[in-house]
């Protein structure tokens, strides 16, 4: 599903990121609102999400858990993605691989968009601490997490 890059131009390219699971199914919930805009979707390789990739621009990253060499090549990924793709804004859900992706777009001029996974309801995640200092939007899905960030906002949740 390519675009022109006229077509390109005239919608503002958003970036869905999760990782997949749970973190994935929340984010789908705002894949019909964005599609208007142009939108790509970023996540870890899962056998299960062939179909979904096939009717959605997806982007496959490495999920590097605790190991040192794949966060240097999910950096080294992100970096690449992001400098081809050039979205105009991110959102994610976390978990740890929206971490780089995210770090790069606001270096290139994105602004991104954070909601804490829902499964966080009185402490909040290592990813929402990692993305909180450069998040232009923060949300949390539960009231009891908004005292826990200074930009954090209640608005629902997506589920």
């Amino acid at each position: 599903m390519s675009s022109s890059p006229d077509e390109r131009r005239s919608r503002v390219p958003i970036c869905l990121i999760a990782s997949n699971g749970g973190h994935l199914t929340q984010l789908i919930t705002l894949l019909e609102g964005c599609q208007r805009w142009g939108c790509s979707v970023v996540t870890a390789y899962d056998d299960h999400l062939q179909e979904f990739a096939e009717s959605q621009r997806t982007f496959f990253v490495t999920d590097f858990g605790r190991n040192g060499f794949r966060l240097i090549r999910n950096v080294l990924e992100a970096f690449h993605l992001i400098l081809r793709e050039r979205p105009r804004v991110v959102i994610t859900t976390g978990a740890g691989i929206a971490v780089p992706i995210c770090y790069w777009a606001k270096l290139l001029g994105a602004r991104v968009i954070y909601v804490e996974t829902i499964s966080r309801v009185n402490m909040p995640s290592l990813t929402g601490r990692a993305l909180h200092p450069i998040a232009d939007h923060f949300f949390v899905q539960w009231p009891e997490l908004v005292g826990s960030f200074a930009k954090a906002e209640f608005r629902g949740a997506l589920l």
